[in-house]
């Protein structure tokens, strides 16, 4: 992940190992616990703003925005099945 350091969603379980910990998601990407908690869109505070998490199980997939010039290109996690 880059940009601002997103805070814990307040009311969620977290995992401090997990690389996605601060949106509230335990475990490992791609593990069953992950999968079951994971809800996208996930928006959590960072600095003045938002950080919003898209996950995608699967395949590669690309997000289309309305108000964006072009699609944004999901990036794997590891060797998982976790898109972010």
């Amino acid at each position: 992940m880059t940009g601002p350091e997103p805070r814990p969603a307040r009311g969620l379980p977290h995992d401090a190992e997990s690389p996605f910990a601060a949106y509230g998601l335990p475990g490992k990407p791609g593990t069953d616990a992950f999968w079951a908690a994971a809800r996208a869109p996930l928006p959590v505070p960072a600095d003045d703003g938002w950080l919003t998490l898209f996950l995608w199980r699967g395949s590669p997939a690309d997000l289309d925005f309305e108000s964006w010039s072009g699609p944004v290109t999901l990036r794997r996690w590891a060797a998982t099945d976790c898109w972010y």
